[in-house]
């Protein structure tokens, strides 16, 4: 990412914003995309934070969702089960861009 314009987001809220949703529609369509893996954290029923590598399979912008696929069968679902809220973190080192998404499970 070289132009002004490419980089515009980075000094800009509102674009970021729109960026943040177009990088993460594109992680969701290419496997290769560092936006395809999200780190996703809850804090289990004791407390305790925990973080997990997801795939993300859904953004829709307009409702703000992101949906991830797991296997049902691993101890993080029941985790994730339990917690209300989340966290992920996503970075794209070569475009410069680092985001958190906070948000409730469903």
């Amino acid at each position: 990412m070289n132009s002004a314009k490419e980089e515009a987001y980075l000094n800009d809220l509102d674009f970021a914003l729109e960026k943040s949703w177009e990088l993460l529609r594109e992680g969701k369509r290419d496997r290769n995309s560092p936006l395809h893996t999200l780190a996703v954290g809850t804090v289990d029923q004791n407390g305790k934070p925990s973080q997990r590598i997801m795939v993300l399979r859904e953004v829709d912008r307009k409702s703000r969702l992101l949906r991830f696929n797991t296997d049902a069968r691993v101890p993080k679902v029941a985790d994730m089960a339990m917690a209300d809220r989340f966290r992920c973190s996503a970075i794209t080192p070569k475009r410069r861009y680092s985001s958190v998404c906070l948000g409730q499970l469903e």
